[in-house]
Formats: C-alpha cells, sequence, structure tokens
C-alpha cells in the first residue's frame, strides 16, 4: 500500500459524497481512504458504510462518541498502512490528478517530509479564486514565524518521519494543530508546495474556520510562539511577543507608534535570524516585508503618511529594494 487518504468527518452528510468521489477517481489507484466518522448525527455513517461496501479501497472507522479533530486524525494516523498519508476533508473536492502529482515529488524528493499544493477556494456567495503558498521550504519556514505555511486538506506527508519521531496532532493545540504538526515536521526535513493548485477549498457557511479567541486560545498561541522563537534563536520582550500576536490575530488597528513599534520587531527577529540562522535571511526579510505592508495598508489608526514606514522599515533593513519600489509604486498610481 503506498498511500493512505484521512479523510475525518463530521456532520458533513451534505458534501461528503462528492470528497469521497474525488478520491476514489483519482488517476492514481494504489491507496486506501480511511475515513473516521467522529460521532455524526446526520447521514454521513450511511454514506460512508454505503462507500466501503462498495470500494474495498474505503476504510471506515468511527469514535464512539464526538471526541475533536484531534483524537480524530490520530486514529486515522495510527490505522494508516501507506507510506504516505495525504489529507482531504470531507467537503472538498480534489483534483484528478492530485494523488499522482503529489507521490511522484515525494518520490524524487526524499528530503521532503511534508508537501501541499496551491488550493482553488470556491463557494456559494464568493467568486473562485486561487489562494497561493510559497514553494521553497526556506520561505515556508519564514512564513511560520507569523502563520501556517500549507493547506492542511492539501497535503502529503511520510509517514516514516511521523513514525520515527512520534509526532501526532497536539490536542493542547485545538485550533492550530496542523500548524503545530507541521512545524515538528520542519525540524526534521523540508516542507514545500507545488505551484497548481490540486484542491478545490469549499468555502461555506456551516464551516468551522475561526475559533472564540478567549484567555485560553491566546495562551495557547503565545506558548506556539514561544516554541518557535526558541527554535529559531530569536529573544523578544514578553511585549514584543504580545504584539507578534496581535499580528498573528490579525488585529491590523495599529496606531502609529505601534506600527514603529511593529518595525522595529521585524527588524529584531531579522537581527537574530541573521546570526542565528542565515540560510533564513533572504526568505525571512520577504515575509517582514509582507507583514508590514500589510498592517500598514490595513490600519485605520495611523495618522501619518503611510509612505513614511515604508521607507523607514527599507531603511531599516527590513524591506528588500525591489519590494520597497513595487510598494511605492502601487501607492503612486493608486493600486
Amino acid at each position: 500500500m503506498k498511500v493512505s487518504v484521512l479523510m475525518p468527518v463530521y456532520n458533513g452528510a451534505q458534501y461528503l459524497q462528492e470528497a469521497i468521489d474525488s478520491i476514489l477517481n483519482q488517476t492514481y489507484r494504489d491507496f486506501e481512504l480511511i475515513i473516521v466518522d467522529d460521532g455524526s448525527t446526520d447521514d454521513s455513517p450511511a454514506i460512508i458504510y454505503i462507500n466501503a461496501e462498495r470500494d474495498n479501497r474505503v476504510v471506515s472507522l468511527k469514535n464512539e462518541q464526538n471526541s475533536g479533530i484531534c483524537v480524530t486524525l490520530n486514529k486515522g494516523l495510527d490505522a494508516a498502512k501507506g507510506e504516505y498519508i495525504i489529507r482531504m476533508d470531507c467537503d472538498d473536492i480534489s483534483e484528478p490528478d492530485r494523488i499522482e502529482k503529489q507521490v511522484a515529488f515525494m518520490e524524487t524528493h526524499s528530503e521532503y517530509g511534508l508537501l501541499g499544493s496551491k488550493i482553488r477556494v470556491f463557494g456559494e456567495g464568493i467568486e473562485t479564486y486561487i489562494f497561493d503558498f510559497d514553494e521553497d521550504w526556506h520561505m515556508c519556514i519564514a512564513d511560520m514565524i507569523f502563520a501556517t505555511c500549507v493547506a492542511h486538506p492539501a497535503i502529503i506527508m511520510r509517514k516514516k518521519l511521523i513514525q520515527k519521531y512520534h509526532l501526532r496532532y497536539d490536542d493542547s493545540f485545538r485550533g492550530m494543530e496542523d500548524y503545530y504538526m507541521w512545524w515538528q515536521i520542519a525540524k526534521y526535513a523540508k516542507i514545500g508546495n507545488l505551484q497548481e493548485p490540486l484542491l478545490n477549498y469549499r468555502h461555506h457557511q456551516k464551516q468551522v474556520t475561526q475559533q472564540q479567541v478567549d484567555d485560553k486560545h491566546r495562551a495557547m498561541t503565545m506558548t506556539f510562539i514561544k516554541e518557535r522563537l526558541i527554535d529559531l534563536q530569536i529573544s523578544l520582550t514578553e511585549e514584543q511577543r504580545v504584539l507578534l500576536m496581535r499580528y498573528i490575530y490579525s488585529d491590523f488597528q495599529y496606531s502609529d507608534n505601534e506600527i514603529q513599534e511593529f518595525i522595529m520587531l521585524c527588524k529584531k527577529m531579522l537581527l537574530d535570524i541573521k546570526k542565528h540562522k542565515p540560510e533564513l535571511i533572504s526568505a525571512a526579510k520577504l515575509v517582514m516585508a509582507k507583514a508590514i505592508s500589510q498592517s500598514v495598508n490595513k490600519s485605520r489608526l495611523i495618522t501619518m503618511s503611510r509612505k513614511k514606514y515604508y521607507y523607514q522599515a527599507y531603511f531599516q533593513g527590513c524591506m528588500p529594494t525591489m519590494w520597497f519600489i513595487k510598494s511605492r509604486l502601487h501607492q503612486i498610481i493608486g493600486r
């Protein structure tokens, strides 16, 4: 068995059959589809049963009661027989050649432990668009200073890496369990993304994409921030870590002083990266430039000219020359 496709399900009957069909109709055939039902109360169990009866590649597992995404995914990991594990959600649609292309890459790039792809976002009430993820593994590591670098339902990962280092989806990081898993994998292998959309990601009202940001969730995020910074040998004050967390939570309402503090925060991180992880410096500078630009452009509290902050970021070494020129041109022509 070469591939195990892992699909967790909880009350996903509405789109489940379409998701299953997109896997069973793949051009690549040597796989099992492990569907783990997490105590669904809709028609999901019946749909899973019918497919398991029709196609012996479908493996049906279930939790006796609703146990959450981490327990469900770990049950699937334990049952997987394939050399590679591919993730799939019960409301998305994989392109017919997704497995074929991801397996082909992993077979010829043994240094990679995790591979994603671009995704095509679609759904009622929105215009379909392509969401890009960086290809280069240096960029992926730098991206993870602020956010995840791959789309969870679009990934393939190497099972022997998971087993060798006893990696699991950690329930103490629920809501960012995938992000935490990728960070652990990146300690031992390269990660990246194919530059074509191999997954159609469905956007709909029922999906849970945002968790309540309560004190517990913020504490969990801060714990993860500290771990990432330690691994990258970046030393920040508590106030700087809080400012970083605000960016991660997309709180872009910075004042003039806070924008300047954020630029200096990015400069501090770049200096530490240059000292301890020089192979990441070019990628990190691009990521910092993107973060600063997003903060400046989205904040409604700043009163001074935005070009001032671009100049400050550039002269503080936080923005590559070409990024700075591009940003200034966009402002001049009104984009």
